[in-house]
């Protein structure tokens, strides 16, 4: 190899490096549900994002999560060498009527941006007067960034 195709060899690999350093174009990762509802144990005053990257952690989060049901439900298995999991739960509200949604997780700017969008019930909608926690749990592929949650919020609509 001549010294000028080192130098172009060189050239390409720092080109390729500030061009993925720029964080202009946003690296998307793959969902898959792992479980989502309207009933969590985990019980909060506003939405949290919650990133799970050991097995440990997730034992953790699963007790949490389930802990109004008994038997404990087994958890999914998760290689936490190859994936993270990322859980949205939602504040409690005293009604039914409510969802969450991850839309898209995404690296950029040192972070892990968890999209999701809250679905609240219109004034013409008929729900049951209980208490809910409407979470969506999914898996990844393994990201070491710390997760930033940015929540959209829309109304259901159920007039006929």
């Amino acid at each position: 190899m001549s010294a000028s195709d080192i130098r172009r060899a060189v050239a390409g690999i720092l080109l390729a490096l500030s061009l993925a350093a720029c964080g202009d174009d946003p690296a998307s990762f793959e969902l898959q549900t792992i479980e989502k509802g309207a009933y969590s144990g985990i019980v909060l005053g506003a939405p949290l994002v919650f990133k799970i990257d050991s097995q440990a952690e997730w034992d953790d989060f699963w007790a949490r999560h389930k802990i109004r049901e008994s038997p404990t439900p087994a958890q999914p298995a998760i290689d936490f060498a190859q994936h993270s999991v990322v859980a949205v739960v939602d504040k409690q509200e005293s009604s039914g009527g409510f969802t969450m949604e991850v839309d898209s997780v995404t690296e950029q700017d040192a972070a892990l941006h968890v999209h999701a969008t809250r679905t609240e019930p219109g004034p013409d909608c008929v729900v049951a007067t209980v208490l809910t926690q409407p979470f969506h749990i999914v898996r990844i592929g393994r990201s070491v960034l710390p997760a930033v949650l940015e929540l959209s919020v829309t109304t259901s609509s159920c007039a006929r």
